[in-house]
Parts: structure tokens; sequence; C-alpha cells
């Protein structure tokens, strides 16, 4: 993957048995709306080009995603959160 700038973009995929996988080094894009309410904010994010096995692990239910994002050795959690609807193509 090209280093844009030495942006980084992470996320770890982790399932209600404590399994995880760490998603580095593929095409992530997302989309995160900042309200002011007391309910969680919505987010949509994207990952491209997952192998066959990674994408069974979003085929199981109950997942959560924590999202990272930033510059190499400066990165930061930009959202905690628990899946739902998760689509693959």
């Amino acid at each position: 993957m090209p280093e844009l700038f030495l942006r980084q973009a992470t996320a770890q995929i982790i399932s209600n048995q404590g399994e995880a996988e760490l998603l580095k080094d593929f095409r992530i894009a997302f989309q995160i709306e900042k309200t002011s309410e007391s309910t969680p904010n919505p987010a949509k994010i994207s990952i491209y080009n997952l192998s066959k096995d990674t994408q069974t692990l979003f085929e199981k239910s109950d997942l959560s995603i924590i999202l990272q994002a930033g510059y190499t050795g400066l990165t930061t959690s930009l959202i905690k959160t628990h899946c739902c609807p998760i689509k693959t193509k």
C-alpha cells in the first residue's frame, strides 16, 4: 500500500468470543458523523480487498470494531463500536 504522507489507518475486528483481527495495509475508507446527541455517532467503514478468510470473520455475529487513524507513530482511536449491519461484497 502506498504511503500517503505517512498516513495510517487500521481496523481491529473483535468477536464476542475474544478473537481479534488487526487489519492494516488495506484501503480503508470511513465516514463518521459527529453529533452533539447522547446517542452513539453513526459511522460507515469500508475495507477493500479482504481475503476470503477475513471476510468470514465478518459473517460472525456480535462484532466490535476499533478504528484508528493518523500518521506513523501518532495514531488515535476514532471510534470503538458494536458493528451492525455488516456487508461483504
